[in-house]
């Protein structure tokens, strides 16, 4: 997780195709950023199995805050990023 979370400046138009390195299983796909459901998708793998510089690249701080409750993620991602999350939505 990046120290400075205004960093979280990915894409939030058009569509992307996660590299190899974070989405690893099945079949590569494409994800419409426009497309709730799809961005969901791609933020659960991207904060899962991704490292910082995938995170920084690929998340959008003011859509992950407005996604955070649809998000289904691994204990230790919400808890390492819940908190963080909800000091940034207060800003």
């Amino acid at each position: 997780m990046p120290q400075d979370l205004n960093l979280l400046t990915g894409p939030v138009r058009g569509r992307l195709e996660l590299p190899t390195a974070v989405h690893s299983s099945g079949p590569s796909q494409t994800f419409d950023l426009e497309d709730d459901d799809d961005l969901t998708e791609l933020y659960q793998i991207v904060l899962t199995n991704g490292d910082e510089a995938a995170v920084i690249d690929y998340v959008d701080l003011v859509q992950l805050v407005r996604l955070w409750p649809r998000l289904r993620l691994p204990s230790y991602v919400w808890n390492a990023w819940s908190e963080r999350l909800a000091t940034a939505a207060l800003r």
